[in-house]
């Protein structure tokens, strides 16, 4: 079957810094240097190429690893209550199917090797940390936190769209997954 995504397959000419992939209304998200793929661009040059009359929406980066994991990356600079469940899911679904079309492989392939990861603000969202911290202490969960473990809704998509699948503030992100390679 021949692949007519020629012109995207080199992934590789998308990758910003994260420090501007992770921007919202021009003002940085996560500062660093590390390079992801702007996966928003990708999406902009796959609608142009399709000549498709309304673009697909997308997660914001792509991270690919030496050993080809790759992880969907969507960043929230904003309060838990501001971030849409269903905008979210919308984007997983696109960039999964974009990605696919790109790459030419089956969403089971992709399923095998992708995670999703939302981040979002810790300064924005210290409730989260609040609850997460006093859920330990009782059983009662409260409606932050309860989202912080349901990942804003997007759980659904583990073991349909990805392998795995987690929210984390942009603390545990950097510490986390900042100073990898990616392709």
């Amino acid at each position: 079957m021949k692949n007519d995504n020629a012109e995207l397959l080199n992934l590789k000419e998308f990758k910003e810094k994260i420090s501007e992939v992770s921007k919202s209304d021009k003002e940085s998200f996560i500062e660093s240097d590390m390079e992801i793929i702007n996966f928003d661009k990708v999406k902009e040059k796959y609608g142009t190429t399709k000549s498709l009359s309304e673009f697909p929406s997308s997660n914001d980066g792509l991270y690919i690893d030496f050993n080809k994991k790759i992880i969907f990356i969507e960043f929230k600079n904003a309060k838990a209550e501001l971030i849409k469940e269903y905008e979210l899911g919308k984007k997983n679904y696109d960039s999964v199917c974009v990605l696919s079309d790109i790459l030419n492989i089956s969403v089971k392939k992709i399923r095998e090797k992708t995670k999703y990861i939302l981040v979002y603000s810790l300064e924005k969202n210290s409730k989260i940390e609040l609850g997460a911290i006093l859920a330990r202490k009782s059983n009662d969960n409260s409606n932050l936190e309860s989202k912080r473990k349901n990942c804003f809704g997007q759980k659904k998509f583990l073991n349909y769209l990805y392998y795995d699948v987690e929210a984390l503030n942009d603390k545990e992100f950097k510490e986390k997954y900042l100073g990898k390679e990616i392709i």
